[in-house]
């Protein structure tokens, strides 16, 4: 199936209009948004499963409902269990078959219990009214198949309590005498560390390493006797936020759409697609008759000039009917978009670019803030240069820690905030 579909990706190049990723790297990079010097190119499409776009993309929707519904609530991983009867039963009809040779099987049963976890969580609120929830099923080419799962509960069902908690998620391990199930389901699914055999007085031994509950992974029982096999729980307590800029054709669209419906007059773009769907075969705007769906705009390079400022005004403009309505301020119309977003305040004393630190700083890696925070330096105009470090230097440096302990294999070092900084201004991790 894979290889059927990136040879339907090989045969349409044409149709799909690629490029290489470099090239296109390299212009955005430089602030260039006319594309018409680059060479012939190729172009791995987000519709193709688990490629980088594809993954972008699905991650920016999750980032954007966090900005809609808040935090979730949960976080689930379910491994699949090559001893669930139902795959053994489909392995009987396969006489002399490995069920290492058998991944169809393995993939559809997984799916099965898949959904029925959704629609326990889902439909029967199992944890609590739903209010949200997005998953990945994970293959990675080796192994059993997994699927990580986010679930939004409502506020009323958040567990907020140590008590609360504790009825949700267990980290310990059962009494054998007291609960034998759990026991055995714990000792066969949930525990993550070494073997060994010369323990005879902890709950588990694994590599001569006496196990307690802090080798134990956090389960809910329930789930766990019921689906038998790996199902993490963990409490969630954060998450990030995200735009995504839509095509030209629906922003020409929402211009349209504020003409002729008074009641689109009241949303800015980025909050259209909450109150209104998008009809593709017709590309237009209707109603949102059901559902509650969050929009979202991606960001913009800072050297991309009228393309930002665009996107800054369409972040606040409400009702806008044309693209000069747009640059229109207090009934004046300005001759570009960087001159309405000076008039409405947005460019002064580099409050463009701590506007876009932050909101970049919810979404992009600390990585890529940094090449952001040089570009900016680079090729835009800031006043104050040590202002806008020390006011996004945390977000650009949360991943100095970790680098550094594993390039000195010490897990337990800890830096200053200065060395931190000085390493995340030398861009030396070694």
């Amino acid at each position: 199936m894979e290889q059927y579909r990136l040879d339907w990706i090989s045969r349409n190049q044409t149709t799909i209009r690629s490029d290489l990723y470099t090239s296109v790297r390299d212009v955005v990079r430089r602030g260039d948004n006319d594309p018409s010097h680059l060479g012939k190119c190729v172009i791995l499409p987000a519709s193709f499963t688990g490629c980088k776009r594809y993954m972008s993309q699905y991650y920016k929707d999750s980032l954007a409902l966090c900005r809609s519904i808040g935090h979730p609530t949960l976080f689930l991983t379910m491994t699949c269990n090559l001893k669930w009867p139902e795959i053994k039963e489909m392995m009987k009809h396969l006489p002399g078959v490995d069920i290492c040779d058998a991944p169809d099987v393995v993939a559809r049963v997984f799916k099965f219990k898949v959904d029925q976890l959704i629609d326990l969580i889902r439909k029967q609120n199992f944890f609590g009214r739903c209010i949200g929830l997005m998953h990945v099923i994970e293959f990675q080419k080796r192994g059993l198949p997994h699927v990580h799962m986010l679930v939004w509960l409502n506020d009323s069902d958040k567990p907020k309590t140590a008590e609360s908690i504790d009825k949700m998620v267990s980290a310990e391990i059962p009494d054998k005498d007291k609960d034998p199930v759990a026991h055995a389901a714990v000792s066969n699914y949930m525990i993550h560390g070494p073997c060994g055999k010369d323990n005879t007085q902890s709950p588990f031994e694994k590599k001569g390493v006496k196990l307690d509950n802090r080798y134990v992974v956090p389960y809910n029982r329930e789930l766990l006797l019921r689906f038998q096999c790996h199902i993490n729980i963990e409490i969630c307590n954060n998450s990030r936020s995200l735009k995504y800029l839509f095509k030209k054709s629906k922003l020409e669209a929402w211009f349209i759409a504020n003409k002729e419906i008074p009641t689109a007059r009241n949303y800015t773009y980025h909050e259209f697609p909450r109150h209104f769907t998008w009809l593709p075969r017709v590309c237009r705007w209707k109603e949102r008759q059901r559902g509650d769906v969050v929009g979202r705009l991606s960001e913009v390079h800072a050297t991309a000039g009228e393309l930002l400022y665009l996107r800054m005004l369409l972040m606040r403009k409400k009702g806008a009917i044309n693209f000069q309505d747009v640059r229109t301020v207090d009934n004046h119309v300005y001759d570009t978009f960087k001159e309405a977003c000076a008039a409405l305040g947005l460019l002064e004393n580099d409050s463009q670019w701590h506007h876009e630190m932050f909101e970049n700083s919810h979404s992009a890696m600390p990585n890529q803030l940094r090449e952001m925070f040089v570009n900016i330096l680079a090729y835009c105009s800031v006043t104050d240069p040590g202002a806008l470090w020390n006011a996004h230097w945390k977000s650009m440096s949360e991943d100095i820690l970790g680098i550094r302990r594993r390039a000195s294999n010490n897990p337990e070092l800890q830096l200053s905030d200065i060395d931190i900084q000085h390493y995340a201004i030398a861009g030396y991790f070694q």
